[in-house]
């Protein structure tokens, strides 16, 4: 089987979608795939091509109109060369991600032009939420127009999560099956806890974001809740803490900017972007992992931190109640609510014990949950209905 498969981002590009793609690619590939992936050349230092023999990838040039936003730079003849060096070849199967992506519509109309089946895995579980109200009408307008055309045109969607499964069926109004993603369990089990930090932070809690420095990710929430948390001068005498942000992105110089403003920056530390070792690594060394998004899909790095056994606090957005339990293995809060993240950050400054107890929950609730032989053995399936000529009339839609 030669899939054909559209991705906004790619690694070394990092964020929980494309992990997702690139690690999907490399279980399908042992399974005997042969995949071609047509990607954004972001970050410009990655090479514009890569062939590692199951796998190859095609970078087209790209920018960002808005951040982590990209589209093609299609004034430029390099872009032009590379669509039409795909269009030369011949695929079984064209796959594309998240529906509000331009590669969603280039999926589109390369599965159309040449008749290829079309699977398109959607990630998001509702509409973006930024904190530019003019950004949120003009994303709500492209859902309502491009994105539902990609719901609705492509052969088959997959939603990678229930939530997500709920927002295909209220945009388009038609059913996707869910097939939850696979993690490297494995891996992250055997790597061992950072010593460095724990060593430098060994007289403090240690409380843990790992994420895309973007807007709509919550860390201003975060860093407002230290605040709150700050100004009990007896809390954080007889517990004090230390915050760690894992990532990088347009919103980093704000947020550094914003913990000045705060008068909180000797409790904050910025760390800028880590490798998946380094990040696992911190994680097991933290106390605390907080994911204060306003909207997810299904958060990978929930699925990490509970995989570390540190206690999570997460907003109750998309699929993550379907990674972990309210107050049975996670603390769930509403988004955009820093006084209560503040009050759950207190409760576990003051309670470890109930945070140890959460961790280990976690931990059990996830282990067998996400599988990538389980998910990958799932996707055949559908790829092996969208290669029988009696299941795949594209003309129909």
């Amino acid at each position: 089987m030669k899939l054909l498969v559209f991705s906004p981002y790619y690694p070394p590009h990092v964020g929980g979608l494309q992990g997702h793609a690139q690690q999907f690619n490399q279980h399908l590939a042992k399974t005997g795939a042969k995949i071609n992936v047509f990607t954004s050349h972001l970050p410009p230092f990655a090479p514009a091509q890569e062939d590692n023999g199951a796998i190859k990838i095609i970078r087209f040039p790209a920018w960002e109109i808005i951040p982590n936003y990209p589209l093609p730079k299609f004034w430029q003849s390099d872009f032009w060369l590379m669509w039409r060096q795909i269009r030369a070849q011949k695929f079984d199967v064209v796959v594309s991600r998240t529906r509000f992506f331009f590669t969603s519509l280039l999926a589109l109309a390369y599965a159309k032009s040449s008749h290829t089946p079309w699977l398109h895995i959607e990630h998001g579980s509702n509409f973006i939420s930024l904190s530019n109200p003019l950004t949120n009408l003009l994303a709500r307008l492209y859902d309502h127009t491009f994105g539902r055309l990609v719901l609705h045109l492509a052969d088959v969607v997959v939603a990678n999560s229930y939530a997500s499964a709920n927002f295909v069926k209220h945009l388009s109004r038609r059913s996707a099956p869910v097939i939850y993603r696979g993690i490297n369990k494995e891996k992250i089990i055997k790597t061992p806890a950072a010593q460095n930090i724990k060593n430098t932070y060994h007289d403090k809690v240690i409380i843990t974001f790992v994420g895309r420095l973007i807007d709509g990710k919550g860390v201003d929430d975060l860093l407002k809740a230290i605040r709150i948390i700050t100004s009990y001068q007896s809390l954080v005498t007889s517990y004090p803490f230390h915050c760690l942000i894992i990532g990088d992105g347009p919103q980093s110089q704000p947020l550094a900017k914003l913990a000045r403003q705060l008068g909180i920056s000797k409790h904050i530390t910025f760390l800028g972007q880590q490798n998946f070792n380094q990040t696992m690594s911190i994680l097991k060394a933290s106390d605390i992992f907080v994911n204060p998004s306003h909207t997810e899909g299904l958060p990978t790095s929930v699925i990490e931190a509970a995989l570390c056994k540190t206690t999570i606090i997460a907003t109750n957005v998309g699929g993550t109640p379907e990674i972990i339990t309210n107050n049975v293995s996670a603390y769930l809060i509403p988004p955009q609510q820093p006084d209560v993240l503040a009050d759950k950050l207190a409760f576990l400054l003051l309670n470890p014990n109930k945070g140890t107890d959460l961790s280990n929950h976690a931990y059990q609730e996830v282990l067998n949950k996400f599988s990538w032989t389980q998910s990958i053995a799932a996707y055949n399936k559908v790829f092996k209905q969208l290669l029988q000529p009696d299941n795949y009339v594209w003309h129909s839609r």
